[in-house]
């Protein structure tokens, strides 16, 4: 319930409650304008890079952590086949507790999350290939002080 979501917003009584009957009352406040702008840019930003160009760059950066973490003997557990992979890639290391991995990753400022015992990483746009090597090297060192 907001000042929106009465039949008078503008007569400022704390101590009622009078709805209307219309789609109004569902209204909680005011509606946050510096948020919607900042979406309306961040919207107009991706469409001028292009989807499709998005999408193939974080595919390319999924490919080298994939490379990356395989030859680092780590299980792939994302879909891999073009149809149903995206740019998410979860894997984890056998015999190693993947939460030690996500734990000493945070510490070094790579952020990813868990899943079902496994890494999740999500590189999207921001991120680079070195990035991506960055990420890597912090493993090597993570495993190395398991």
């Amino acid at each position: 319930v907001g000042f929106r979501s009465h039949k008078n917003m503008w007569e400022l009584d704390a101590s009622r409650i009078d709805y209307p009957q219309a789609a109004q009352k569902f209204e909680f406040s005011t509606m946050a304008f510096g948020c919607a702008v900042g979406l309306t840019r961040a919207i107009d930003f991706l469409n001028e890079v292009g989807v499709g160009k998005i999408f193939q760059y974080n595919r390319q950066l999924a490919d080298v952590l994939i490379r990356g973490l395989r030859s680092r003997t780590a299980v792939i557990t994302s879909p891999l086949d073009d149809e149903n992979r995206s740019s998410i890639v979860t894997a984890y290391f056998e015999n190693i507790d993947s939460k030690e991995i996500i734990t000493g990753l945070k510490s070094a400022q790579v952020f990813v999350s868990s899943r079902a015992g496994a890494i999740r990483f999500s590189p999207h746009l921001y991120n680079t290939a070195e990035d991506i090597d960055n990420t890597l090297v912090e493993i090597d060192n993570i495993i190395a002080n398991i």
